[in-house]
């Protein structure tokens, strides 16, 4: 998506406290209004002015004793006072209705603060255009301006050169549905709003002032140049703080439009390449940040300034405000979690002090374990004490802040124990009687299974196990002796059973020689059998079908390990010795050569953001995905355990005779050697 296809709207509520104050007190429409702090001092802070007391003279930061003096009419809202300081809790509220109706429109919005937001209607405007121009007319754009020209020039150019001016007959589009957004927001909640519309944010954010109230500007990407020329530096956004300033007093520049004339090279010079290519292409009011949706704040935060004389001196006065601000901050992460189902991790105590006559502003991080506010302000004051007292025990605090922040979603998760349900009581089968199995039976019919295509299948087979004639013959005289019930009425579907039980006698054709002499043996319940044509045992009718299952399944994994040109006998089984198997084996490396499956994959990008590097595999891993990568390991090496490739060593009479001794000197136990077979 190139620079100018994108059409973005800032919304930006005007005189929102005085608004909302207008909304509760319909007495207040219309007349001179000003919001002051709940400090009643000289009048109180002034926060907020209507348009009406501006037209007099009044404006911000004034004391609404000084206001009074400017316009005698003007009426003095005070803010709520809860716990000592502000409570904006209607403000943030008003802020939230807003966004609702704004969200019938478009899912992507980006909340800036409680009375601005960031919308991407770029697909609701192709879709206007697809219908229609019809109601592109000056009537529907009453209230919309045009930077650099006439709004019907503007349109008039943007409908009949539309092949050439794709982008403004975009942005024409936009402002037509911008005023259907901005009507229905006073529809619904009662508040005005003015708006900017361009091809992204910082554009849109410049604008929007230009025209208030209850209007809005677009402006056209060719009008960038000229409207940068008295733009100043400070006004852009991130450009407003130290950076701006630094950036000024580098190259000397006070506009976007000086800017715009210092070449490229120089800015990635004197910053960096990233910085420095922002800084072009925002001189040129290029920008491709996209509108992320953010519908909630990223921290909550709380705070309260002690000038002068009421600076906090002592520890209990500091105990006291801190509980406070601790008060409230449990109550809105309280609310935070009902309303958004998140959890923040840590809080940011921020604290100023007069150290040599001069204000100092520091701040500190501390982790958030819990909501409760008695635990929140001893964590706090924890800190504070630490850097803030003095040799003799008190205080000269004129700042004091909490900020929760680092959010988590909550996942519900589900424990392993939720995943497994009790089975049914199913009733033993009885020794004594024979099941009645019809002419019809199921078990005369083919089974489905094994007419599908193996080519789709996948079967992993387990290392084969050598073992000397003692185990095996106890392993026979084992699967002689059944003599228990349960054990003939244990399900053959489930995947753990079958591991285990078929981990020392599935795999081995020494060991199928061994049961095939104790098949008499086995088969002592009274129960119909049928001959098994692979391995010529007798199989209980109930045990047939998961038995030609299990050999189908043998048969194909085994083929997999055959080489293609084999014959269809198996070869005599030839003992090789150490010698020969790692020349086999050191011949099998040889030939991979560069076929590693490493090779299959594209080479994977550095992560952005701070990474640790993992200590089993060297990569580069993001700090907040470091568990879960080292887990992988975890899962990797019993998966390397469970499925271990053993050495097969020569049997002699020697390490026979030591077999008996050395079993169970091993200090070292795999993590198999922890299970066992069930029943």
């Amino acid at each position: 998506m190139g620079p100018t296809d994108r059409v973005v709207v800032l919304v930006d509520m005007d005189c929102f406290y005085c608004q909302v104050e207008e909304k509760l007190n319909p007495a207040l429409e219309g007349k001179p209004i000003a919001v002051v702090q709940y400090n009643a001092w000289q009048g109180g802070g002034i926060i907020a002015v209507n348009y009406p007391a501006r037209d007099e003279g009044v404006t911000r930061h004034m004391r609404g004793f000084e206001a009074k003096k400017k316009c005698p009419s003007i009426n003095l809202v005070q803010v709520p006072e809860l716990r000592g300081k502000a409570d904006l809790t209607k403000y943030r509220d008003a802020g939230k209705r807003v966004a609702d109706v704004l969200l019938t429109f478009t899912p992507l919005l980006q909340r800036a603060s409680v009375d601005e937001a960031y919308l991407d209607i770029t697909e609701i405007v192709e879709k206007r255009i697809e219908k229609g121009l019809d109601d592109l007319t000056l009537i529907n754009l009453s209230n919309t301006f045009v930077v650099g020209c006439e709004l019907e020039d503007f349109l008039h150019n943007a409908i009949t050169n539309k092949e050439y001016s794709i982008p403004n007959l975009k942005l024409a589009v936009g402002g037509l549905v911008t005023e259907e957004i901005r009507r229905e927001v006073f529809k619904v909640t009662g508040y005005k709003c003015s708006a900017g519309i361009a091809h992204n944010k910082i554009l849109a954010k410049l604008v929007c002032s230009l025209h208030k109230p209850n209007k809005q500007t677009i402006l056209p990407q060719e009008e960038v140049e000229k409207f940068f020329e008295t733009t100043p530096i400070n006004k852009v956004k991130n450009l407003g703080g130290k950076f701006g300033q630094t950036l000024s007093e580098d190259f000397h520049v006070t506009t976007m439009g000086q800017l715009a004339k210092i070449p490229e090279k120089l800015l990635v010079q004197k910053y960096d390449e990233k910085t420095g290519n922002w800084l072009h292409n925002i001189a040129r009011g290029i920008d491709m940040e996209p509108v992320t949706t953010k519908l909630i704040a990223k921290s909550i935060a709380c705070c309260k300034n002690f000038p002068g004389k009421t600076a906090l001196v002592t520890e209990e006065n500091v105990q006291h405000w801190l509980g406070k601000l601790a008060a409230e901050m449990s109550e809105r992460l309280d609310k935070d979690l009902k309303e958004n189902n998140r959890r923040a991790k840590q809080i940011i105590v921020s604290f100023a002090q007069e150290v040599n006559k001069k204000d100092v502003h520091s701040t500190r991080t501390h982790p958030l374990v819990s909501y409760n506010e008695q635990k929140i302000a001893q964590a706090a004051f924890e800190v504070v004490k630490r850097f803030c007292r003095k040799s003799d025990g008190t205080y000269h605090l004129k700042f004091l802040g909490l900020n929760a922040s680092s959010f988590d979603d909550i996942k519900n998760v589900r424990q392993i124990t939720s995943f497994f349900q009790v089975g049914p009581n199913q009733p033993k089968k009885s020794l004594e009687k024979k099941p009645e199995v019809g002419e019809q039976s199921v078990y005369d019919q083919p089974t489905q299974e094994l007419e599908e295509d193996s080519s789709n299948l996948i079967f992993y087979d387990d290392s084969y196990r050598v073992r000397d004639n003692n185990e095996n013959e106890l392993e026979s005289t084992e699967c002689s002796n059944i003599e228990n019930v349960e054990e003939l009425d244990r399900p053959t579907s489930s995947f753990f059973v079958k591991f285990f039980d078929n981990d020392s006698n599935e795999n081995e054709q020494e060991e199928q020689d061994n049961i095939e002499e104790n098949n008499d043996s086995e088969m002592s319940v009274e129960e119909e059998t049928e001959l098994c044509s692979e391995c010529k045992k007798r199989i209980p009718i109930s045990e047939l079908m998961s038995h030609q299952d299990y050999h189908f399944a043998l048969n194909l994994s085994r083929s997999e390990n055959v080489p293609p040109n084999s014959n269809v006998k198996t070869p005599p089984v030839v003992k090789k010795s150490l010698d020969s198997m790692k020349k086999t084996r050191k011949r099998k490396e040889i030939d991979c050569g560069n076929n590693s499956i490493r090779t299959f994959f594209a080479k994977q990008e550095e992560p952005t953001g701070p990474t640790e590097t993992c200590t089993e595999c060297n990569r580069k891993i993001k700090v907040e995905e470091m568990t879960s990568h080292m887990d992988y390991h975890t899962a990797k090496k019993i998966h390397l355990e469970l499925n271990a490739i053993k050495t097969v060593k020569p049997v002699t009479k020697q390490s026979k005779a030591k077999s008996g001794k050395t079993k169970n000197q091993s200090a070292n136990k795999s993590v198999v050697s922890f299970f066992k077979p069930l029943g």
